[in-house]
């Protein structure tokens, strides 16, 4: 009698298959195992050992489909010497440390050397990843881990069965690159260090194993994805992802694990290294390149052993030095003009300052003073109540989570932990209003505390592709609430809801006949800016003000309400020009505060004008006979009153799916109904129109009177006095555009 039992895999799960047969009675008994539990049994008496050995192979390619894979269960799993062979020649074996493995190697014991390779990087007391070593959170919630046990995993916000690791999500190939990540193993590896289950070892041995065996190095770069299968484990911005993020916190979370295996621990390894040398190879540009390069340094400071980390450190550090000057621009501000870009090339170059100092090494200056300028602009652009504007292409933040999230001790700037420490500490910023001349980035403020008030005029640059057409926008924050502003992003896919955020009506600037701007038509290389904008203003008194004009290309009348136009058919709408004086006071004297936003529109034949103001989602209501609109939001109010001499009329859209018209999105995935103001006119160019701009706390009467020009100087009446205020335009003056 004999009797045979063999594992495999199939693409969907794992199972055995045992055969039995007796010679003497010639009966073969096939059964078939999935998951430890019998599935099916089939048994035949055949003559001859040829018919048995082909009825075996028949039975199997029957019941062999029927068996489902399991991702993370290997169908085989090589021998250790046959994955971790290459680590003997790869490290620096001359090191004192090693000497053991040397000696092995020396006496032909090369297996055995490797395991006591494998041994020192399991007790060695590198690598250095904390300031301070983390501590095991007895009380940390693990429902998360678990549920990755059970392989599915929230990716994108949502939870989805796991499957393989080509596995795409409703055609999205997205889903499958931030599945690559593998944020998701972090989760685990936490989950066993804080609980010592070796149930989440377990289960991470054998993902380590099944993916370095599924997913091999390529033998040139994949990245560009012509004529190569998508998705792709090798996108070199995935692959800096896991270097730099995920695998140093799984390798020093499960390295004491009994259940990590030599096996899966020489995968590791080898994978570590090949992605390394992935990343020298195939360097991308800006953010990808920045992603890459922390990558490649996390390896080399986290495996000093390897021949290659030195070239590996050096590299990096070259790369990280010029993205330090090239993304952080003299005034702090990132080179795409986004505070969504901008966050994670600080937290990119925090983290490589850190790295390098735990681990012996001075940073650069050019990466010391890329931290602080970014941090001085982020402070000084954040709103009274710490949030961040979403500038361009952004979301949402809240400054002193992003702080705290780039780590303690990175510079010893005492506003950082003002912000930090959400006031209880630190010293606030010497700075009230200010301009940042490269971003293009005016603040007006008349303190740092919550109840401040505050306002950013934009009057900078494009940006990039997924830039939004908002020149000459602004935001308003006052009495602890952000009012009005760039109404955020939603998505990044094509769709009504993204031409809509990208485009000039989810902003507080204007159409002309119903058309936004359309500067994306320009060349690319007029998106972006080094170079300080000059703009008339001033910036210390009590009224505050600043100018510019935006005198690119319109909408063509064709491609209002959609797309399909064409950078030359656009260059035929570039007739007008519109400058924006905005002008904030401030009353010594105790009055109200408020704000004026002051537009000019230039050009030919008679146009419908439409002033736009985008609120935060709040409640609204519109007073036409007094040209007024009136907001509340948590409490705060705020009067707008139009100072136009020609006749307009006042249209508000919340929540129209189509067109999409009225939404408010915080971060990205994130949309909800939001109040759009219209103050439309028809004029004949050109065109003059004001608004005024009040705020005011909640129970308190609204208390605006009245406002009127009398020669270029308004007059306004409040509860608490006259103001007047000269608002001229400052003549002859145009910014060139970037």
């Amino acid at each position: 009698m004999m009797e045979w039992l063999w594992r495999f895999q199939t693409e969907n799960g794992n199972g055995f298959l045992s055969w039995k047969w007796t010679e003497q009675s010639g009966t073969i008994r096939l059964k078939l195992w999935r998951h430890g539990e019998p599935m099916n049994t089939f048994c035949a008496r055949v003559p001859g050992a040829m018919q048995r050995i082909a009825l075996f192979l028949l039975v199997f390619v029957f019941f062999c489909p029927s068996v489902p894979a399991q991702i993370g269960v290997p169908a085989r799993v090589p021998s250790l010497f046959e994955i971790g062979e290459p680590l003997l020649q790869w490290v620096d074996l001359s090191r004192p440390e090693l000497e053991d493995a040397r000696n092995l190697i020396s006496q032909g014991r090369r297996e055995e050397a490797l395991r006591r390779l494998l041994l020192y990087f399991r007790s060695s007391q590198r690598p250095h990843l904390f300031q301070k070593p983390p501590e095991p959170d007895l009380l940390a919630d693990t429902l998360n881990a678990v549920e990755i046990l059970e392989r599915k995993v929230t990716i994108q916000g949502e939870t989805v069965p796991l499957e393989s690791w080509n596995q795409v999500k409703d055609g999205d190939e997205t889903w499958n690159w931030e599945m690559q990540c593998h944020a998701w193993w972090t989760e685990v590896a936490r989950a066993y260090f804080n609980t010592h289950e070796e149930r989440f070892a377990e289960f991470l041995d054998g993902m380590i194993v099944d993916w370095f065996l599924s997913n091999p190095r390529p033998a040139q770069d994949v990245t560009p994805f012509r004529n190569r299968p998508i998705p792709t484990a090798w996108r070199t911005i995935d692959v800096g992802t896991r270097l730099a993020d995920h695998w140093p916190d799984v390798f020093y979370f499960l390295r004491d694990s009994p259940s990590w295996t030599d096996e899966s621990l020489a995968a590791f390894l080898r994978s570590v290294y090949e992605q390394a040398d992935y990343l020298v190879r195939y360097p991308k540009t800006s953010k990808w390149l920045l992603v890459e390069s922390s990558g490649l340094l996390t390896a080399a400071l986290m495996f000093p052993e390897f021949l290659q980390a030195g070239e590996w450190k050096e590299t990096a550090q070259i790369r990280l030095d010029r993205l330090a000057t090239d993304l952080i621009l003299p005034d702090g501000s990132h080179a795409e003009g986004s505070v969504s870009y901008l966050i994670p090339c600080l937290k990119r170059f925090t983290r490589a300052t850190q790295l390098l100092q735990i681990n012996g090494w001075d940073p650069s200056p050019n990466l010391l003073q890329a931290c602080r300028l970014g941090f001085e602009y982020l402070i000084g652009i954040a709103e009274p109540n710490l949030f961040l504007p979403a500038i361009n292409d952004s979301d949402r933040f809240y400054l002193p989570d992003v702080l705290n999230e780039l780590g303690e001790n990175v510079l010893p700037l005492p506003e950082i932990e003002y912000i930090r420490s959400e006031r209880t500490g630190g010293v606030a910023p010497p700075s009230v209003s200010a301009y940042y001349p490269i971003a293009g980035h005016f603040v007006f403020r008349d303190g740092w505390e919550r109840e401040s008030l505050y306002a950013l005029f934009d009057v900078g640059i494009f940006g990039n592709g997924l830039a939004h057409e908002d020149r000459l926008q602004f935001e308003l924050a006052a009495f602890g609430e952000t009012l009005t502003g760039d109404m955020g992003r939603s998505t990044n896919k094509l769709s009504p809801a993204s031409e809509y955020f990208m485009g000039t009506e989810a902003h507080n600037c204007i159409l002309i006949d119903g058309r936004g701007m359309f500067y994306r038509s320009t060349p690319p290389t007029n998106w972006l800016n080094r170079k300080p904008l000059e703009c008339p203003a001033m910036l210390e008194s009590e009224i505050q003000w600043a100018q510019a004009t935006y005198s690119g290309p319109w909408k063509p009348a064709s491609s209002s309400r959609g797309r399909g136009f064409t950078p030359a058919t656009a260059a035929q709408e570039a007739e007008f020009s519109w400058t924006r004086r905005f002008t904030f006071v401030n009353p010594s004297d105790g009055s109200p505060a408020f704000w004026v936003v002051s537009d000019r529109i230039e050009g030919k034949g008679k146009h419908i004008i439409d002033q736009l103001l985008a609120f935060l989602p709040g409640q609204l209501s519109v007073n036409q006979e007094e040209h007024r609109v009136y907001f509340q939001r948590n409490g705060v109010n705020l009067v707008a009153q139009s100072l136009a001499k020609s006749r307009v009329e006042i249209g508000m859209v919340e929540g129209r799916e189509r067109p999409f018209r009225g939404w408010f999105s915080s971060a990205l995935g994130i949309v909800e109904p939001a109040p759009s103001v219209y103050i439309s006119g028809t004029a004949n160019l050109p065109e003059r129109r004001d608004i005024l701009i009040m705020p005011y706390r909640s129970g308190e009467s609204c208390p605006l009177l009245s406002a009127r020009f009398d020669e270029e100087r308004l007059i306004c009446e409040t509860t608490l006095g006259k103001v007047e205020v000269p608002l001229v335009f400052a003549e002859d003056f145009r910014v060139a555009q970037p």
